[in-house]
């Protein structure tokens, strides 16, 4: 982070509290084999917003990506909600507790700064954030926010909290400014965990006996069905981890799990340098059931922070209380202005108890080596040419472009035996979406040398049989030969993170005369979202809805009107035309004023806008 003390003065400097915050923003962690939402209130998922940030995904967290797996059953049982409490000014002073989440109160916001918002950073990349210059990427995906618990009443001096009330009363704010940055790892081992840093920094007075950790609303199943009537948390001390898991004795079906967050020793950074403090010098708390709904800070700090007690093992139904964890560390003796404290933790998954401590020590070791490790190759830069029914991709290296052939890469240590590190391209396939799920079409690698298939490096693939006018994913990844001297594995660059769209088909027609609505007749007893690939896709909720039901008009030409007209000669729906790239239409089988349609006989006329040409058809829709 640099010098910590350079940090705290701009900090300081950019100190100007508001009363509402009005940039709040969210991003997902998407590149390796997790998928999680992190927001700039110092949470996980929409938690803080209270529904405000639009567009936000209701899955919170998803593993593997793109997978029906999920972890987090709803947007209010999100991810973990960091949480601190100190006493301020004196050491028998007021006690506050500042969380990132609804269940005490969310206290953390950006400020209205243009730039207090989420920065994408990625591996090696320096990047100049107002209140972190210079800042270097670590990771293939580094988000970094920064939050404040302080706001200022315009009417006066006095300082006051967003959401506290008579029914929900807290003292006064801790006066804390945190800088969060979250790191993710395309390829794996790194790819099944997320390291999360935070920098506390006080921003006014001192605070003593100051307590760290976590409230987690953990909830653990399958969507869209109802979940955590059977998760269960635990802790295990060695490793200083609060795990969640799903009951297997009571789950019908695939169980999900574990899941877990190891905290890591912090550091006190002061002017006089830093240290460490391992946790084993601290109290532990691990509390699984402590319900925060209606406690003020006081109730909180007294049950919860100063427990100094680990409760083994709770297990639902889910709710509030239940199937739900506070893990919490301390005391900190005093943190002033001028102060850092750094709190470092790992978010863990992976497949069963064995996946999930082999990523566990995959962690350890990225925590101890500083975060470095060898990085897979840039992706390729990937063209394509469509035909009917087929695809052509091509990622062949450009003058002045990514060439992943030609990459170095510094970590490695053998780079005097193998000077060269990339080893070659796979490319992949999903009918799903840019997430996935992926399959492997093809892997291409260096012929003759010790390394994989020695298949001979090719530059373009084509993929035959495809159905025109349907969305296909694909991407283009590179990958290394394992490091020989340190027995790295091979790492393959993020799949998602190359991924395009390609709709193949005929282009468009000069003029109409060939519009046909497919499918004809449509059937709503047909489930079109189970074909694969599928015809019909549920929306961002994953679930499928009336409104996803799809007709599509081929042979359009550009630009062009299609009118829908019942066999009365009423106008259902005008659909205007004017992709000069697609030949087609969908329609979602709705009105002009939003309502369904009932089954029957449907006309269309479709009118080439260029020559006011007009071809008619019909359509049967049976319900």
């Amino acid at each position: 982070m640099g010098n910590a003390n350079h940090i705290t003065r701009i900090l300081f400097l950019i100190y100007c509290p508001v009363i509402i915050a009005q940039n709040l923003d969210w991003k997902a962690h998407d590149v390796g084999n997790i998928y999680d939402i992190v927001t700039n209130t110092w949470c996980q998922g929409d938690v803080a917003g209270g529904g405000s940030m639009g567009g936000l995904p209701s899955r919170t967290l998803i593993y593997p990506k793109g997978s029906e797996s999920t972890y987090q059953a709803s947007v209010d049982a999100s991810g973990i909600e960091p949480t601190i409490a100190a006493r301020k000014y004196t050491l028998d002073g007021p006690i506050s507790v500042t969380s990132s989440g609804p269940f005490s109160c969310n206290e953390v916001y950006p400020s209205t700064a243009e730039w207090d918002t989420i920065w994408h950073v990625q591996r090696g990349e320096i990047v100049d954030i107002p209140y972190w210059p210079g800042y270097e990427g670590i990771s293939d995906q580094d988000f970094v926010r920064r939050a404040s618990d302080y706001n200022i009443d315009p009417s006066g001096d006095s300082y006051i909290q967003l959401c506290e009330s008579d029914d929900n009363p807290h003292t006064d704010p801790l006066f804390i400014d945190v800088i969060t940055t979250s790191h993710a790892w395309a390829n794996p081992p790194l790819d099944e965990f997320m390291i999360w840093q935070n920098y506390i920094i006080p921003t006014h007075g001192k605070l003593y006996n100051v307590y760290f950790g976590w409230y987690w609303g953990m909830c653990i199943g399958n969507m869209p069905a109802p979940s955590g009537l059977d998760d269960c948390v635990y802790y295990d001390p060695e490793n200083y981890l609060s795990i969640g898991y799903d009951d297997e004795r009571q789950d019908d079906g695939p169980v999900p799990g574990p899941i877990g967050h190891k905290m890591y020793p912090v550091e006190k950074w002061t002017p006089n340098g830093r240290e460490k403090i391992n946790l084993d010098e601290l109290n532990t708390s691990f509390i699984p059931y402590y319900d925060p709904t209606g406690a003020t800070d006081i109730d909180i700090y007294n049950d919860v922070f100063l427990a100094d007690r680990i409760e083994q093992e709770y297990c639902g139904p889910y709710s509030r209380g239940a199937s739900s964890e506070w893990t919490i560390y301390g005391p900190i003796d005093s943190l002033v202005f001028g102060d850092t404290l750094k709190v470092t933790w790992s978010q863990i998954l992976g497949q069963g108890y064995e996946g999930f401590y082999q990523n566990l020590s995959v962690s350890d070791w990225l925590y101890e080596n500083d975060f470095s490790s060898p990085a897979p190759p840039p992706s390729p830069e990937v063209s394509f040419s469509i035909a009917s029914n087929q695809v052509t991709l091509d990622w062949t290296p450009t003058t002045g472009g990514v060439n992943p052939e030609e990459w170095q890469d510094d970590i490695r240590l053998d780079t005097e035996l193998e000077p060269q590190p990339f080893e070659g391209y796979r490319v992949y396939k999903s009918a799903e979406s840019l997430y996935g799920p992926w399959t492997l079409l093809a892997e291409f690698d260096i012929d003759n040398n010790d390394f994989f298939n020695n298949t001979g490096l090719s530059r373009t693939f084509t993929d035959e049989g495809l159905l025109n006018n349907i969305e296909y994913y694909y991407s283009v990844t590179s990958f290394s030969k394992p490091d020989i001297v340190t027995n790295f594995p091979s790492v393959e660059s993020s799949i998602s993170g190359n991924a395009i769209e390609v709709i193949v088909g005929t282009g468009v027609p000069e003029t109409v005369g060939e519009v046909a609505a497919v499918p004809n007749p449509y059937r709503g007893d047909v489930y079109y979202n189970t074909f694969n690939p599928p015809w019909e896709k549920a929306g961002s909720a994953g679930i499928w809805m009336e409104q996803d039901r799809r007709i599509q008009f081929i042979n359009l030409p550009y630009p062009s009107k299609l009118i829908i007209y019942t066999l009365s000669g009423d106008v259902v729906r005008t659909l205007d035309h004017n992709d000069p790239l697609k030949g087609y239409k969908d329609w979602d089988l709705t009105s002009n004023v939003g309502q369904t349609v009932a089954s029957g006989i449907y006309l269309f006329s479709a009118e080439d806008l260029k020559n006011n040409e007009v071809q008619t058809g019909k359509f049967v829709i049976i319900k």
